[in-house]
């Protein structure tokens, strides 16, 4: 048909084959804190339903149905991005993997790592006087 092109294997398998130009999307981690994790993108979108979605774990045996939690993009304005996991635990070791959903295929990276940093430093709230008046 017009969207795609299907090849029927001889055990009756059925490849479907998209022709469409595939997204590409490249992701590379940028800055870990303490409890944050900053992913920086770039898009060649050629499609609508464009879907960038980080699945995270601290365990290394993560999957799409076993994760820790996940982060999902979907609102493109441009061909840059900034995706973020927040609220992750300090000193940690994190494993991720990057899926992209683009004109109904779907694909993944290898499952990657990084390590929080200590704690993020504290806020400096001043000396403390007036504190009441300033609630």
């Amino acid at each position: 048909d017009e969207d795609c092109v299907y090849l029927t294997l001889a055990d009756g398998t059925v490849i479907t084959i998209s022709r469409h130009p595939a997204d590409a999307v490249e992701m590379t981690l940028g800055v870990v804190t303490g409890y944050t994790a900053t992913f920086n993108g770039t898009v060649n979108r050629h499609s609508l339903d464009l879907k960038v979605t980080v699945y995270y774990s601290t365990n290394n045996g993560l999957t799409v149905y076993k994760h820790t939690g996940e982060k999902s993009f979907t609102d493109f304005d441009g061909d840059t991005f900034t995706l973020k996991l927040t609220e992750l635990s300090a000193q940690t070791k994190y494993y991720y993997f990057i899926e992209t959903v683009s004109n109904g295929v779907t694909s993944y990276t290898d499952v990657l790592s990084f390590t929080t940093g200590a704690p993020d430093s504290y806020v400096d709230w001043g000396d403390g006087e007036n504190v009441e008046d300033e609630i």
